[in-house]
């Protein structure tokens, strides 16, 4: 029995299941299910890659993410990079989109100005309003504007010590609360 939500396709000579248009099970994500699945690739929907540790999506058919070694490779000598878009060469050696500005052939970043280089408009933006700087990775603002994640790690700082051991008891304060100051008076 076929599933619902997908059909064959051919893609590069090896037959692709594509989704038939239902999107993502997540809440506002609005990309199309894998095979087989309620979810896009983002989502966990798909296949994964099968080198150990890894949970990329695996490419075109095979069982290794473009990383290690799936999906097509740049047609360039001695290049092992993934191609990119309908291109069969890497963005090194000049695959997926370029920059539409004159004399400029850097690829192409989403989001921003369409089909841009960075340099040139294209790309992710702070969300500080006047600032024009390119928004720092998995974030919405530049590294300028970028507040440091609380980390759920960190200890709660507190006014007294906490004494780790019974043999911290007798060591001297400077040890335990860090530098003299000048409100503090030696004992």
């Amino acid at each position: 029995m076929t599933n619902p939500t997908s059909k064959n396709a051919m893609r590069n000579g090896s037959s692709v299941r594509v989704s038939l248009g239902i999107t993502c099970s997540v809440p506002d994500c609005k990309k199309r299910v894998r095979t087989g699945s309620y979810f896009c690739i983002n989502h966990g929907g798909g296949l994964r890659c099968t080198h150990p540790r890894c949970k990329a999506a695996a490419r075109d058919g095979s069982l290794h993410c473009i990383k290690h070694g799936g999906g097509r490779r740049c047609a360039a000598n001695n290049c092992g990079k993934g191609a990119v878009g309908n291109t069969d060469l890497c963005k090194t050696h000049g695959g997926g989109r370029r920059c539409l500005h004159p004399n400029c052939g850097a690829p192409a970043r989403s989001g921003g100005k369409v089909q841009m280089c960075q340099r040139h408009g294209g790309g992710k933006r702070c969300k500080v309003e006047g600032c024009d700087r390119v928004a720092a990775a998995r974030s919405d603002h530049c590294t300028l504007h970028r507040k440091p994640a609380a980390s759920p790690a960190e200890p709660q700082v507190t006014s007294e010590p906490v004494l780790l051991d019974e043999r911290w008891a007798k060591a001297p304060w400077f040890i335990l609360d860090g530098p003299l100051s000048e409100e503090r008076e030696e004992p």
